[in-house]
């Protein structure tokens, strides 16, 4: 089984100035997400078949937090985690859950 996922954001930040060189951040924002999914069903021992599926678009959020550590003027490290989720929920008999993902990024920035 292969499983994609496609996800275009709009995101907004808050920074919590309290320092030069340490900036903590606020981020969310809201898009859309549509899955892609190929199931390989074994009929027999010769014998398979790809089932192709793609879900229909739906709105989805994210929030998270970070900082970013500055090191001299040009290089900042930022840390961040990230939570995104979509609006819809999904049954089955015995549960109800909702497709959520965690993000953890850590980027090098350089400043020109």
């Amino acid at each position: 089984m292969k499983d994609d996922t496609l996800a275009f954001l709009v995101n907004a930040y808050y920074d919590i100035n309290l320092h030069k060189t340490f900036i903590p951040y606020l981020t969310g924002g809201v898009g859309i997400r549509k899955h892609f999914s190929n199931t390989k069903i074994f009929i027999n021992r010769n014998l398979e078949k790809t089932i192709k599926s793609e879900s229909t678009p739906e709105f989805v959020w994210n929030i998270g937090l970070g900082t970013k550590i500055q090191f001299n003027k040009q290089y900042f490290v930022d840390i961040e985690y990230r939570y995104l989720t979509g609006f819809k929920s999904y049954k089955t008999k015995s549960n109800k859950y909702n497709s959520g993902s965690h993000l953890g990024l850590i980027s090098l920035i350089h400043i020109l």
